[in-house]
């Protein structure tokens, strides 16, 4: 819902003013975002929760923009080893702010702009017709089922490793390795379920 109240406003403000300072005003309506949390002044909550536009709208602003630039197109035809050394010293990055703990205010912004960014040159990379671009692109596709089923699925496979583990919960929550393999259970309980269709 805010991401498409997102594009929508961004499209409303590119009708009116042009490309260009569309983008300097998502960049002010992220300002007034980072001013409010750090100030507490309060930005009044607009219906269906439409005031955390100005927390989302930058990203979609940046995803357009990578459309605009053929960012994916200059990836490919560049040098590879150079853009996965890139897209890996940006996850080296997220996992150590994560780690530390160092995810709020405008690190926020910070993490959640160079995390997906690193995935999308992480994605591009891989090349076309190969069988691991055939799986990347299926899970691409089945990621909304994925999105909207984790939550319940992440539940009940947790409580049945800890009954097979036979220890509580939050030891399995708490390990790495078995995160791992519930979000890979997760995925082909997904696939299993879309291919059945």
């Amino acid at each position: 819902m805010r991401l498409s109240t997102s594009a929508l406003i961004m499209r409303l403000i590119r009708n009116l003013v042009g490309k260009k300072k569309t983008y300097v005003i998502v960049v002010f309506l992220s300002v007034v975002y980072l001013i409010d949390a750090y100030t507490q002044v309060g930005l009044p909550s607009l219906l269906w929760g439409q005031d955390c536009v100005f927390k989302y709208i930058a990203f979609y602003a940046l995803g357009n923009w990578m459309s605009e630039k053929e960012v994916g197109r200059g990836v490919e035809l560049g040098n590879k080893a150079r853009w996965a050394a890139i897209a890996t010293a940006f996850l080296v990055i997220v996992f150590v702010l994560a780690f530390f703990n160092m995810t709020c205010g405008v690190l926020w912004f910070v993490t959640g702009t160079i995390g997906p960014m690193a995935v999308a040159l992480y994605s591009i990379l891989i090349s076309r017709g190969n069988i691991t671009s055939s799986i990347t692109a299926f899970h691409g596709r089945i990621s909304l089922i994925v999105l909207c089923v984790h939550g319940p699925m992440y539940r009940v496979i947790s409580k049945i490793l800890s009954v097979v583990f036979r220890s509580e919960t939050d030891v399995v929550r708490s390990s790495i390795v078995i995160a791992v393999i519930i979000s890979l259970i997760t995925l082909a309980i997904c696939a299993v379920s879309v291919c059945g269709d």
